[in-house]
This record gives C-alpha cells, structure tokens and sequence, in this order.
C-alpha cells in the first residue's frame, strides 16, 4: 500500500490524525477534497 492509500484509507475511517501524519510523511499537505474526488486523483496518479 502507497503512502496516499493509507492516509486516503485512514481519512475515511475517521482517523484524522494518522491520516495527516501519512500525508505529512508523503510530504503532501492533507486532502481538502472529497473522498471520492481523492480516489479519482489517485487513479489518474497511478495509471500514467
């Protein structure tokens, strides 16, 4: 699993904090879009 897959997955179970900290160590600041704009943006990420 990604760094972005488990800070994605840990957002969506409500963990913020372990989601930010996933985020911080992809060195991205945490999402501020929906869960489902994220995953489209992860799928554009990973099939080019």
């Amino acid at each position: 699993m990604k760094i972005t897959e488990k800070s994605r997955f840990y957002r969506k179970e409500g963990d913020l904090w372990n989601a930010d900290y996933w985020y911080n160590r992809a060195g991205k600041p945490s999402a501020q879009v929906s869960l489902e704009e994220e995953w489209e943006n992860l799928v554009v990420l990973y099939s080019q």
